[in-house]
């Protein structure tokens, strides 16, 4: 038997021979995704911790959060960006992930609609928020094994709601005791607030400028996109049977 590093997060298992493996996918794509975040956010501590860093906010496309078989990641990557933040003068690093669908959001998306959020109100999801959202009597261990970064809602000076997932610089942001729900507790939320007001973006609803730039960078036309994927999927397979050709190609006067 052959043992690979992939295989202690047991995404595998997941994977299913007759389904389409969306939830597999997805959680490939949250591993691969915090991966990226841990190593550009090295990358700056290690060469510029003093200037770079420091002026540099990392969105998440999605909340900080780690679910499934993977979520053991959650704990070391709330370590890890904790003792990042310990070392990095200032308030470094910014770092937050922009949920936009779930119950949070169509919660927040009701309150403005209501005008129970104004323009640049903060909402702080605390016990009693969560237990509503979700309809549960006891909400106080929500997010506690999934978490790495806590939810908020905010009202953007334009309208715009956005729930923002934000890192603690110490301790846990969920656990059995209700957490730290209070923003005097993340110190890099108000850059993070104004950032999301001064990126608003039109390309969808709620949205903001890096993340729409993002999408705009990484998807494919459909068109184009199925061709390409089903061109890698046949050669993966052996079923394309196109022939290649056998040396360089003589160019004709």
């Amino acid at each position: 038997m052959q043992l690979f590093p992939t295989d202690v997060l047991r995404i595998h298992e997941e994977v299913g021979e007759e389904t389409r493996n969306e939830s597999a996918l997805g959680r490939l794509m949250s591993v691969v995704e915090l991966l990226v975040l841990v190593g550009l956010a090295t990358l700056l501590w290690e060469q510029s911790r003093r200037e770079l860093l420091p002026a540099t906010l990392f969105i998440v496309d999605g909340p900080l959060a780690m679910y499934g078989p993977p979520a053991k990641l959650r704990s070391w990557a709330l370590d890890y960006f904790q003792a990042m933040a310990a070392s990095t003068p200032g308030n470094g690093p910014f770092v937050c992930g922009i949920e936009k669908t779930g119950t949070m959001v169509d919660y927040a998306r009701q309150l403005a609609h209501h005008d129970v959020l104004a323009p640049g109100d903060l909402l702080v999801c605390d016990e009693n928020v969560i237990a509503r959202v979700i309809n549960a009597g006891n909400a106080r261990a929500y997010g506690k094994e999934t978490y790495w970064g806590r939810k908020f809602v905010y009202r953007a000076l334009d309208g715009r709601v956005v729930v923002p997932t934000v890192l603690p610089p110490a301790g846990a942001p969920y656990d059995t005791q209700g957490g730290r729900p209070e923003p005097e507790d993340y110190p890099t939320l108000p850059a993070i607030l104004d950032v999301i007001d001064r990126t608003g973006s039109s390309m969808y609803v709620d949205g903001i400028i890096p993340v729409a730039a993002a999408h705009g960078k990484a998807a494919f036309p459909i068109g184009v996109g199925t061709d390409v994927l089903r061109l890698v999927a046949s050669r993966r397979l052996g079923l394309d049977h196109t022939p290649k050709p056998s040396g360089p190609v003589a160019s004709k006067p």
